[in-house]
């Protein structure tokens, strides 16, 4: 398998493990210079530390991306740090066992701010910018960008319908964004 991104900037959400760590981890491994983003500072800045020998420069950006103002202040530091962006990939999830007829639980309203909103947020801010960032290099019909949502299995039970809900939406988001 081929990956063009040697020096293409990445922002990867949840990289402070599991998927989005092996994602930041892959992307480092090819070249691109990774903005890793986590809520989780400990953890993060361990992962950070761990890293060596990767070809790409990876950063760290601690915050909560449920709030409007960290996933602005995400996308600055990573023009701040590398001048553009090229990938973004939306790999934080979170998962809330619930009771979906408990009419006081707000689990789902929870995982859909975390896994649904955040998500949008981001790829709305970042979408914008990678598409300024195309026209202003004369990029006009090319891709603009590249956008990953990863999504969930639903397979996994009915406990996690706010997780199922988000991921599918976000799997919308992603096919009309594919259609620009």
């Amino acid at each position: 398998m081929s990956f063009a991104i040697t020096g293409k900037t990445a922002i990867v959400t949840g990289a402070a493990n599991g998927v989005g760590l092996a994602i930041a981890r892959r992307f480092l491994d090819h070249g691109a210079n990774v903005m890793m983003a986590d809520m989780d500072e400990s953890r993060l800045n361990s992962e950070i530390g761990n890293l060596s020998d990767e070809k790409g420069a990876a950063r760290s950006f601690i915050g909560d991306l449920r709030e409007k103002l960290t996933v602005a202040n995400l996308l600055s530091a990573t023009l701040d740090a590398f001048d553009r962006v090229d990938i973004l990939v939306n790999a934080s999830r979170q998962m809330v066992v619930s009771d979906p007829l408990d009419p006081e639980d707000d689990s789902l309203d929870t995982m859909l701010e975390q896994n649904l909103m955040t998500s949008l947020r981001l790829t709305r801010l970042v979408a914008r910018r990678m598409i300024r960032q195309a026209e202003d290099n004369g990029l006009d019909g090319d891709p603009a960008g590249t956008i990953i949502n990863l999504s969930v299995l639903r397979e996994l039970g009915p406990v996690l319908a706010g997780l199922t809900l988000a991921g599918r939406v976000g799997g919308g988001l992603t096919a009309e964004l594919g259609t620009m």
